[in-house]
């Protein structure tokens, strides 16, 4: 049925929570996991009107933050593989994190998006999280929340 799932990843526990869903279903299904986690741009991380003196250069801020996403995933990633489970990892800096789910997984075979109900900030009354609602309404796949 689904024969590639996207995961978008942001490291909450409602993330964690979708990777483990999606990689129930992978076993069960046999599809390829693509996990994308969306790391903040360098404008969005350091936008302001004021000069920030110690503020890092774009490209020392940019491996730092590869380097550290590149870590939270490794041993869910190593786990999935253990499974016998296909998956690889995309990183992406971007300002906007739905957008840039959506242009990925329209520019890919992915079948099913796998999401996590609400992100780091996340707050408990919420059903949803902004992201995951807009990504609900403008995906041309399937959406499963998790």
């Amino acid at each position: 049925m689904f024969k590639h799932i996207l995961i978008g990843f942001d490291g909450s526990a409602h993330a964690r929570d979708a990777f483990a869903t999606a990689v129930e279903m992978s076993t069960v299904l046999g599809s390829h996991l693509t996990v994308m986690q969306i790391l903040p741009s360098y404008e969005s991380a350091f936008a302001s009107p004021y000069v920030q003196p110690h503020a890092p250069t774009r490209e020392l801020y940019e491996s730092r933050a590869l380097a550290s996403a590149q870590q939270a995933l490794a041993a869910p990633l190593e786990a999935a593989r253990t499974r016998g489970i296909e998956c690889d990892a995309v990183f992406r800096f971007a300002s906007d994190a739905q957008r840039a789910l959506l242009d990925h997984a329209r520019g890919t075979d992915c079948d099913l998006i796998v999401l996590g109900a609400r992100g780091p900030a996340g707050t408990e009354p919420m059903l949803l999280g902004h992201d995951a609602a807009s990504i609900l309404l403008h995906a041309r796949v399937p959406v499963l929340v998790s």
